[in-house]
């Protein structure tokens, strides 16, 4: 069962890369995303300045896909190279929860936040996003900790 809280977001500086991609494509697109990223920030020499994330399109199906925008936070006035863009995530108010576990099973943390949004009269008011609080590559997947957030009106 997922514990859903509201709280308020800063805006947040990021470097990031935009992929279209489908449900099952979702982790080889990342994993190029991330590459991307994280080569341009090793050779510009640019420090992390949070943990990573994705947003997903609102638009984004299970079946058909959509947009992603894989993310890393960096500082303010960062600059982007081609492909790796420099953008700053709004800020805002927030409804979200902790998943435990698998990325493939976030699906039932994004049902919980969803069905608390309508049930508590929000709306979603910009992309779902999961933030990625463990190094998949050094813990297990049955603990991986995603921070799922959903903005709301």
């Amino acid at each position: 069962m997922y514990e859903v809280t509201v709280k308020e977001v800063p805006e947040q500086p990021v470097l990031m890369v935009c992929r279209q991609t489908t449900m099952a494509g979702v982790g080889d697109a990342m994993g190029e995303a991330f590459d991307e990223i994280m080569g341009y920030m090793g050779r510009a020499g640019i420090a992390w300045a949070g943990p990573p994330l994705c947003l997903y399109s609102e638009g984004f199906d299970p079946e058909t896909g959509g947009e992603m925008q894989v993310c890393v936070p960096v500082a303010p006035g960062t600059a982007g190279e081609g492909a790796v863009e420099a953008a700053v995530l709004p800020g805002g108010r927030m409804a979200g929860t902790m998943h435990r576990g698998p990325y493939d099973a976030l699906g039932q943390a994004y049902a919980a936040v969803f069905g608390w949004i309508e049930e508590h009269g929000h709306r979603p008011a910009g992309p779902l996003r999961d933030v990625y609080l463990t190094d998949p590559e050094q813990t297990p997947p049955e603990e991986y900790l995603t921070e799922v957030l959903w903005p709301i009106v």
